[in-house]
């Protein structure tokens, strides 16, 4: 597995994410809501239909991956898992404000003995339109 891509779509997974944002104020999130573990797909974009076929759907899966989220306040601490590899997560989380979204900033950082990137996310307040 190609730990670098693996990284840059997580963060494009993470960082497109506020941008699903409705036009009314979202509901009030508490940063609870992230403590856990989430599942982390990351899948080829072919244009190629599926047709039904789940082994064609199966073939799309590029990588798969583990955030565990510990929330602390507004500190967060975790990991990203996979296959062969991960990163020990730290971060920040600003807990939603009105019609402003929660909003977090997490870095992964390799772990000893191990050939693993550094990741930087920054899920920026995205304003409600």
């Amino acid at each position: 597995m190609d730990r670098r891509r693996l990284l840059l779509s997580a963060a494009g997974l993470l960082v497109a994410t506020p941008g699903l944002v409705q036009a009314a104020s979202p509901p009030a999130v508490g940063v609870s809501v992230l403590a856990g573990k989430w599942t982390y797909r990351s899948f080829h974009n072919r244009p190629a239909l599926v047709d039904g076929d789940s082994q064609k759907a199966l073939r799309l899966i590029f990588a798969e991956a583990v955030f565990t989220f510990e929330i602390n306040g507004t500190s967060l601490k975790g990991a990203l898992d996979w296959q062969g590899g991960g990163l020990d997560l730290q971060g920040t989380i600003q807990p939603a404000n009105g019609p402003v979204p929660l909003s977090v900033a997490i870095v992964g950082s390799g772990r000893p003995k191990t050939d693993t990137d550094r990741l930087g996310i920054r899920l920026p307040r995205q304003p409600c339109v």
